[in-house]
């Protein structure tokens, strides 16, 4: 059996379909470089569909997340993004109770593609189309496998806007858009 959320807050489907949960992953801020508290965060154990099922987490430590290439915007140096997310993810894994050490795997030319098996950071133009929040800089579609009393987090495709959100977020200088 296979959960995922839908892009109301947790409202969880059993079946074959996943579609996007509404979680501003910290990843997101860290990505962009700039160390400021989620503006929303929710855990698997959050939602009712998780009840009594403990932890659910990545299976290894070690996360390659890949940033796809598609739909850059205009005037990002992808070398700038690049050290920016490997200082990001050295953040996130220096603290002594970090379980998760996630590490930047490499550039793909497509936009993230639910089931993929493969965590991806990218830009998309179509925001509104993907009904994510307006008011949010991005968004989080993971997936968890697993059944009965044993889940994992499967996969984690991260969505930035394109759109004002962000440039409110990110010094511009760092990134050199908006």
């Amino acid at each position: 059996m296979i959960l995922s959320c839908s892009n109301r807050p947790f409202a969880v489907r059993a079946g074959n379909s996943f579609r996007p949960v509404p979680l501003l992953a910290p990843i997101v801020l860290l990505a962009m470089s700039h160390t400021t508290p989620a503006l929303a965060y929710r855990t698997a154990t959050d939602s009712t569909a998780f009840a009594g099922v403990g932890r659910v987490a990545w299976t290894e430590p070690s996360v390659p997340f890949y940033l796809s290439s598609a739909d850059l915007p205009a005037g990002l140096d992808p070398a700038v993004f690049e050290t920016s997310l490997a200082q990001s993810f050295e953040a996130w894994s220096q603290p002594e109770c970090a379980m998760v050490r996630p590490f930047f795997a490499g550039w793909v030319a497509d936009l993230p593609s639910t089931r993929d098996g493969q965590n991806t950071i990218a830009w998309v133009s179509d925001w509104s189309a993907r009904q994510f929040p307006s008011s949010a800089p991005g968004n989080t579609d993971l997936q968890y496998h697993g059944s009965d009393k044993h889940w994992e987090i499967g996969e984690a495709d991260v969505y930035l806007t394109r759109v004002s959100p962000l440039c409110g977020l990110v010094p511009r200088q760092s990134l050199g858009v908006c």
